[in-house]
């Protein structure tokens, strides 16, 4: 609801409080009835108004979630960003790679250079497929095939 619609509805409200404040000094039956039916227009038209104002905020809270909750996954990548290091490998390909996972021996989970770049982080998956000693990994988020050999950097 825009400040227009929001001054529109609380202009309605004033004008049946006023409304109200005048039938009093009526004269004649049919001028309160009359009074009564504007009233009443008046009435359902504040009704409606308050049902779209209803319907825009529960809009507003619904996307006000969604945007917490996407920031809140922003804020998590953020701090957790500085964990990732770039690697350069033979093949000229590029991945990122866990330092936290590699203090123990295994081969760490290589991550796609393209998503993290675009804050996510999407691993890498084998494709089964080879070029000599390199292997062929498959991104499953942007469809990116590098090919991986060792690390050089």
């Amino acid at each position: 609801m825009t400040r227009e619609e929001f001054a529109a509805a609380t202009a309605g409200l004033k004008g049946i409080y006023d409304s109200i404040k005048g039938i009093y000094t009526l004269k004649t039956e049919a001028d309160r009835a009359s009074a009564i039916h504007d009233i009443a227009m008046k009435a359902s038209d504040a009704s409606m108004a308050l049902l779209e104002a209803r319907s825009a905020m529960e809009t507003l809270s619904a996307e006000n979630a969604q945007l917490a909750k996407v920031n809140a996954e922003l804020c998590n990548f953020m701090g957790d960003k500085e964990n990732y290091t770039l690697k350069r490998f033979n093949t000229n390909g590029f991945a990122y790679v866990d330092n936290r996972l590699s203090d123990d021996g295994s081969q760490p989970p290589y991550f796609c250079a393209h998503c993290f770049g675009n804050l996510k982080a999407s691993i890498l998956q084998p494709t089964g497929e080879s070029v000599g000693r390199d292997r062929l990994f498959k991104c499953a988020t942007c469809a990116a095939k590098p090919l991986l050999g060792h690390i050089v950097s």
